[in-house]
C-alpha cells in the first residue's frame, strides 16, 4: 500500500509543479499586458506559435538552467563526503538538463528572431536578417551564446565518467553553466533602464543566486533526499540558501528601485505590481527557509546525533553507506516526490538505515516543507517570465555621456573621488560575504581556544576594504572615463588587494575551522587545497604567467580599446585581475598550504619578474598610442584632461602603486628570513637538558 500510495503522490506533484508555473505565467501574461493581442489585418505578426510559444519557452528554458546549475552544486557542494562515483553519477545526471537548456535557448533565438521581426518563425529563419540577428543584435549574440555554453556543459557531464580528473570538470562545468545565465540578463529590460550598468549588475545577481538556490533545493530532494546522513547536505544547503535568500532579496529590491522611478510606480503601474508579487513570494520562500531552520533542520541532526550514538563512534558523515543511498538520477518533477521510500536497506557503517521509523519521522517534516517550496519556486519562474514580458515604466531615454557610461558623472575632483560611489551589489554583496565567512571562522576558532592572529584578519579585511573602492567606490565610478583612474583600479584590484587577501591565508583558516565534524562544509577546503588544478597553478612559473598576461592583452596587445566601453568586459576584467592577482600572491606570500613548497630565494624572482611584466606594460603605454581613443572621444568628457597626458599620469601611477605593493613583499620576506635565521641561532644555541 505504501509503495502505490508513493507511486500516485509522486505525478500529482509534478503536476502541482507544472501547474503552479504555468498557470503563474498565464496569469501574469494577462495582468501585465504580455499575452498576445489580437492581430490587426494589414500588419505584420509573428503568429500565435511565437507569442504564446515564447514565454513557455523561456519558462522552460529558465527551469532547465536552474536545474543543471542545481545538480553540478549538489555533486560539487553538497555531496561533500560521499564517494566519487556518486558525485560522478549526480553530476552526470545535469546532461539532460543541460541538453534541455542548450535546445531551449535555440528555440528561444528563433523565436525572438520572430518577434523581432514580426513574422512566422519559418519566414523569419528564412530571411536574410538572420545572420546580422545572430551577430549584431544583442537578444541574438545572447541565446546564440548560451545555446553553445549549455551544450559544452551537457558535453561535459555526459563524458564525465571518461575523463582523468571528473572533479576538476565538475568545478569547471558548474562554473560555464553559472556563466551561460549572464548573457539574458545583460540584454534584457534593465539594460535600457537610467543607470543601466548597476541594473543589469543587480539582475545578474538576481539570476544566479535564485538559480544556485531553487537549483540546489531541487538537486537536493532529487538525488540526496534517501541519504543516511540527509543532515550533513541540508546543513550545506541551509547555509548556501540564506546567502542566496539576502543575494536575491537585495538584488531584487535594488533592480526595482533603479527600474521604478518614481517609487510610486511601483503600485501604480502593472509591472510595479508585478514586481510586489515576487517580491511576497520572496517573503514566503523566506518563511520556508526560517522554518527549516527553526525545526526540520533539527529534527535531522537530532535524529543524526541518535543514530551516531547508536552505531557507535566509528562511523560518520564523511563515510559512504552503499546500499543505503539514493540513485542519483537528476529526475525530473516526480524525482522531487515528498513521500520518503518505503523501505530503504543500510550497508555497514550506517548511522540509522533510512527505514527505520526513526529516520523516516525525522526526514518526513523536511521533505515535505521542501516540496511545498519547490512548488511556490516554480510559481516564482512564471512570475518572474510574465515580469520579463510586461513593458516596464518608461522612465525617458539617456544620451551623451549618461547613456555611454550608464550613468551621470559629476566633474572630477579629489573630493569627488573619495566621495563618489557605485554601489554595484555584484560586487559589494560577494566581497560582504567573504569579510562575514572569514569572520565567522576567525570566531569559531576562537570559541575553540584558538585565537586567529589580528593581523591576518586586518590584512584580509583591508584587501576587501580596497577592492570594493576600487570596482564600487570614487575609482570605478571614474575608471570607465578615465585612462589614469583605470591604471590605479587595475593596480589595486590586481595586485595591492590581492596581496593583502593573500596575507590573510583564507585556505589556513577555512581548513581549520572546517576541522570539526559538525561544520558543515567539512571537507570543502581540504578538496580545494587537493585539486589537481591548484597544484598546476601552485607552479611558480604557472603563477606568474596567469598574473602577468592579462596585463600583457590589455596594453601592448591592445585589449583596453575593447573593454573600457563594454560594462561586460569591464566586470570580467575586475574578476580576472583580482582572480590572477590571489593566485600570484599566494604562491609569493607562502601563508597558505601549497602542493609543493616554493624556496623563498624562488619567490623573491617572481616578484622581480612580475614588477618587469609591469614596468614594460607602463612604458608601453608611456610611449605608445593613445589607448581606446574612439571610447573617449565618443564620452566628449568637457571636464576630462587632455587624453596623453593623463595616459602618461596613469601608466606612473598604475606603476608607483604596483611597483609600491612589491617592493613591500619583497622587504616582508626578507625580514620573515632574518627572523626565521635569528629563531635558529637561538635555538642551536639553547642548551639540550640532561
Amino acid at each position: 500500500m505504501a509503495s502505490r500510495g508513493t507511486g500516485t503522490a509522486r505525478p500529482a506533484y509534478g503536476g502541482a509543479i507544472v501547474a503552479a508555473g504555468v498557470g503563474v505565467l498565464a496569469l501574469g501574461l494577462w495582468f501585465g499586458g504580455g499575452r498576445p493581442r489580437p492581430t490587426i489585418p494589414g500588419l505584420p505578426s509573428p503568429g500565435p506559435v511565437t507569442l504564446w510559444g515564447l514565454p513557455l519557452v523561456r519558462l522552460v528554458l529558465d527551469v532547465c538552467a536552474a536545474m543543471t546549475v542545481g545538480l553540478l552544486v549538489t555533486a560539487v557542494v553538497l555531496a561533500l563526503g560521499r564517494d566519487e562515483h556518486e558525485r560522478t553519477r549526480i553530476a552526470r545526471g545535469a546532461r539532460w538538463w543541460a541538453a534541455a537548456w542548450a535546445a531551449g535557448a535555440a528555440l528561444t533565438f528563433a523565436l525572438t528572431l520572430s518577434d523581432f521581426l514580426g513574422l512566422p518563425v519559418q519566414e523569419a529563419l528564412a530571411s536574410e536578417t538572420l545572420v546580422a540577428f545572430a551577430l549584431q543584435i544583442p537578444q541574438g549574440r545572447a541565446f546564440l551564446l548560451v545555446t553553445g555554453l549549455a551544450a559544452v556543459v551537457a558535453a561535459a557531464c555526459a563524458a564525465l565518467h571518461r575523463l582523468p580528473s571528473p572533479g576538476t570538470v565538475r568545478v569547471a562545468a558548474l562554473v560555464l553553466a553559472v556563466f551561460a545565465l549572464l548573457p539574458p540578463a545583460y540584454v534584457g529590460h534593465s539594460a535600457t533602464a537610467a543607470d543601466h550598468n548597476l541594473a543589469v549588475s543587480s539582475l545578474m545577481l538576481h539570476v544566479v543566486a535564485v538559480a544556485v538556490w531553487t537549483g540546489g533545493l531541487a538537486g537536493l530532494l532529487s538525488c540526496l533526499r534517501n541519504a543516511p546522513d540527509l543532515d550533513g547536505p541540508v546543513r550545506r544547503f541551509s547555509a548556501l540558501a540564506l546567502g542566496c535568500f539576502v543575494a536575491a532579496a537585495v538584488s531584487g529590491l535594488y533592480n526595482a528601485w533603479i527600474r521604478l522611478d518614481p517609487p510610486s510606480m511601483l503600485w501604480e503601474s502593472r509591472y510595479g505590481l508585478l514586481v510586489l508579487a515576487k517580491l511576497a513570494a520572496l517573503a514566503v520562500l523566506g518563511w520556508f527557509g526560517a522554518r527549516h531552520r527553526r525545526r526540520t533542520i533539527a529534527l535531522l541532526t537530532a535524529d543524526s546525533a541518535t543514530g551516531t550514538a547508536a552505531t557507535g563512534p566509528g562511523t560518520g558523515a564523511a563515510e559512504p553507506v552503499p546500499d543505503g543511498r539514493a540513485k542519483a538520477t537528476g529526475g525530473g518533477p516526480a524525482a522531487l516526490s515528498p513521500d520518503p521510500p518505503p523501505h530503504a536497506s543500510a550497508g555497514p557503517g550506517a548511522r540509522t538505515a533510512p527505514g527505520t521509523p526513526g529516520t523516516a519521522r525525522a526526514r518526513r517534516p523536511f521533505l515535505r516543507l521542501a516540496a511545498g517550496e519547490v512548488v511556490v519556486m516554480a510559481a516564482v519562474f512564471g512570475l518572474a517570465v510574465a515580469l520579463s514580458r510586461t513593458p516596464p515604466p518608461d522612465t525617458g531615454e539617456v544620451y551623451g555621456q549618461e547613456g555611454l557610461l550608464g550613468y551621470a558623472l559629476r566633474p572630477f575632483t579629489a573630493l569627488n573621488l573619495l566621495v563618489e560611489a557605485r554601489p554595484d551589489p555584484l560586487v559589494l554583496l560577494p566581497l560582504l560575504g567573504a569579510a562575514i565567512a572569514y569572520l565567522v571562522g576567525v570566531r569559531r576558532l576562537a570559541r575553540a581556544g584558538h585565537p586567529w592572529p589580528a593581523g591576518r584578519t586586518a590584512a584580509w579585511l583591508a584587501g576587501l576594504v580596497l577592492l570594493a573602492y576600487a570596482l564600487a567606490g570614487g575609482v570605478g565610478a571614474y575608471a570607465p572615463a578615465m585612462f589614469s583612474v583605470a591604471a590605479v583600479q587595475y593596480a589595486v584590484a590586481g595586485v595591492v588587494a590581492p596581496a593583502l587577501l593573500a596575507f590573510g591565508a583564507p585556505l589556513t583558516l577555512a581548513l581549520a575551522a572546517t576541522s570539526a565534524p559538525a561544520a558543515p562544509f567539512r571537507g570543502l577546503p581540504r578538496a580545494v587545497e587537493t585539486a589537481p588544478l591548484l597544484r598546476v597553478l601552485a607552479h611558480p612559473a604557472v603563477a606568474l604567467a596567469v598574473h602577468a598576461v592579462p596585463y600583457l592583452v590589455l596594453f601592448p596587445l591592445g585589449g583596453f580599446g575593447v573593454v573600457q566601453p563594454d560594462h561586460a568586459w569591464r566586470l570580467l576584467t575586475q574578476v580576472v585581475l583580482a582572480g590572477t592577482g590571489v593566485v600570484f600572491f599566494a604562491v609569493v606570500a607562502g601563508v597558505d598550504p601549497l602542493p609543493r613548497p616554493v624556496p623563498l630565494y624562488t619567490r623573491l624572482r617572481l616578484l622581480g619578474f612580475a614588477l618587469a611584466a609591469h614596468a614594460g606594460c607602463a612604458l608601453y603605454v608611456l610611449a605608445g598610442p593613445i589607448m581606446a581613443a574612439s571610447w573617449y572621444g565618443n564620452l566628449a568628457l568637457s571636464w576630462a584632461p587632455v587624453r596623453d597626458l593623463d595616459q602618461r599620469v596613469g601608466a606612473l601611477l598604475g606603476l608607483g602603486l604596483t611597483t609600491a605593493a612589491l617592493a613591500a613583499l619583497i622587504v616582508t620576506l626578507l625580514l620573515w628570513r632574518h627572523a626565521a635565521r635569528r629563531r635558529l641561532r637561538r635555538s642551536a644555541r639553547t642548551p639540550v637538558p640532561g
